[in-house]
């Protein structure tokens, strides 16, 4: 006598638990997704200059310029200086903790806009 694992009872018992996992897995990858911005700094601002992201999120800020170097200073989140060169890419990841508003301002004598307190403002803004 053989005994068939192919029995409806069977597919009833495990039905559920394929339903759980699959609903468990979906759940899991949602949360990992990571908001990832590309960011061009130009002596005129950033572009964009004004980024939401939802608190608790992964965020991935990819700097860019075309023109010459520009920094910020992103203390906010735990990182003390970057430097953007012309030609270059400078990645900036961190996790949106807390929620509010966060200014990223160049911190590096790009242009005379700079001495006219019109130098260039990245906004972040985290919402709850």
């Amino acid at each position: 006598m053989t005994r068939t694992f192919y029995r409806p009872q069977y597919q009833l018992l495990i039905l559920p638990f394929i339903i759980m996992m699959f609903l468990f897995t979906e759940n899991v990858s949602a949360q990992s997704q990571i908001a990832e911005f590309n960011i061009v700094a130009t002596v005129k601002g950033f572009i964009p200059d004004v980024i939401e992201v939802p608190q608790g999120s992964e965020v991935r800020l990819i700097f860019t310029t075309p023109d010459t170097e520009h920094s910020v200073t992103p203390s906010a989140f735990g990182v003390e200086k970057i430097m953007i060169l012309p030609g270059g890419e400078m990645v900036l990841e961190f996790i949106a903790e807390e929620s509010g508003t966060f200014k990223l301002g160049c911190t590096t004598l790009c242009s005379y806009r700079h001495f006219l307190f019109m130098r260039p403002v990245l906004t972040i803004r985290v919402k709850p």
